[in-house]
């Protein structure tokens, strides 16, 4: 297991080869330009961070400390002009909470539906795959070609330093991603 500014594509692949996972995590001291959990970074980094970088990495799983880090905070039942202090370990605020303790049980954060968001384009590319391994017979050579780039996410994420901040070129690179998956499935297969 690695933190993902540390993260080595050998170390990976040696695991994999022992037959043995391969994790990778966040924690306080990963500050942009990696992603990261804190309220006040772009939430759409955790959407790159678990959808193509994480598919792109080849990391089988994302540890995260906690959900819930709320010591001393009070129920949030005081409406949009809240007196709640985001801050959870020293200045960081949201580290370690991902939901809020509401009136009638945990709030979510956007931040976890980014999370979400970032698992469902993990799943996303690995139906890509899917569709580029099952395209039948006499499909045009220049559809699975565009398939494994998407696929590879380049378009996206160059390394974990590195990756597309405009929402537009992301939702654009997603939406080819679905099109050409839907493109190279067998008329009629449902998956």
């Amino acid at each position: 297991m690695r933190d993902v500014p540390w993260y080595d594509p050998q170390t990976t692949a040696e695991r994999h080869a022992q037959g043995r996972e391969a994790w990778w995590y966040l924690h306080a001291g990963n500050v942009n330009p990696t992603p990261n959990m804190f309220v006040g970074y772009d939430p759409g980094q955790l959407r790159t961070l678990l959808g193509p970088m994480a598919h792109q990495a080849g990391v089988d799983g994302f540890l995260y400390y906690r959900v819930d880090r709320w010591y001393g905070h009070p129920i949030l039942d005081d409406g949009p002009l809240s007196t709640w202090d985001p801050r959870t370990w020293n200045t960081y605020a949201g580290d370690g909470s991902l939901l809020y303790p509401g009136r009638d049980g945990p709030i979510p954060s956007i931040r976890l539906e980014n999370v979400r968001d970032g698992l469902e384009d993990y799943n996303l590319l690995e139906s890509l795959r899917e569709a580029i391994d099952g395209a039948p017979t006499g499909t045009d050579p220049a559809l699975p070609a565009k398939a494994r780039r998407l696929a590879g996410a380049k378009d996206v994420v160059t390394d974990t330093y590195e990756y597309v901040w405009v929402p537009a070129a992301y939702r654009d690179w997603r939406t080819d991603a679905i099109k050409v998956t839907t493109r190279l499935r067998p008329e009629g297969a449902q998956r």
